[in-house]
């Protein structure tokens, strides 16, 4: 059974939107990204890649299969998040000229850039096709920093627990000791921000549980 979806904007906000894409005929939640990751997460909770609706907001799921006595998978629970924080937290961390912040997922894409419009033009001259920035890998953006000529650049990342995230931070070389008190309290506050939204949606997950079962 499957009911309406319901999002809600900001707290306090009065508006809500309702859609009820889950009832059309054509739709097959068994062909679903989130219900095929619920599945093979062998019993345990797992976030799908991030991923774009048509309103062009970013969400991820956390989807978790459920079976019989006798181990046969029933269904998937799932809970959706969305996740504009990221990117307008990713936004006020780049206002260092000389370090870059972003976000890769799991499979190597990129998740959130601060130079996300200049990316997907030039990824749009190379292969048309390209939608959004989740289209995008760790190559496409290789390939985008060579066309630039961009001066030397050191790399961290640190990877984000659960979701499988990393956080890069790329800094010109030339200004890598000057800067690098910032370089590594900005890796700490995004991260500590990323794990806080994934506590937030094992959080929500439980609930649901707990709420049907």
């Amino acid at each position: 059974m499957f009911r309406p979806l319901r999002a809600t904007g900001a707290a306090g906000a009065r508006s809500a939107a309702l859609t009820r894409e889950w009832e059309a005929p054509d739709y097959d939640f068994h062909q679903q990204g989130y219900y095929q990751s619920g599945k093979q997460g062998a019993g345990e909770p797992v976030f799908t890649e991030p991923y774009y609706e048509v309103d062009g907001t970013t969400y991820m799921t956390l989807a978790q299969a459920f079976r019989d006595r006798d181990g046969r998978i029933l269904g998937v629970i799932s809970v959706d998040m969305v996740l504009p924080l990221i990117q307008e937290l990713i936004a006020e961390a780049n206002q260092n000229p000389a370090e870059t912040v972003y976000v890769t997922t799991a499979q190597k894409r990129l998740f959130v850039h601060p130079d996300e419009a200049d990316l997907l033009d030039f990824a749009r001259d190379r292969n048309p096709p390209v939608t959004n920035i989740l289209d995008l890998t760790v190559d496409d953006l290789a390939a985008f920093d060579a066309a630039r000529d961009t001066a030397p650049r050191y790399r961290v990342s640190t990877r984000v627990k659960n979701v499988d995230w990393s956080v890069q931070i790329a800094s010109d070389r030339r200004h890598l000791f000057s800067e690098a008190r910032q370089l590594r309290f900005g890796v700490l506050v995004v991260v500590a921000v990323l794990w806080g939204l994934t506590a937030i949606a094992f959080g929500i997950w439980r609930r649901t549980l707990m709420q049907r079962y």
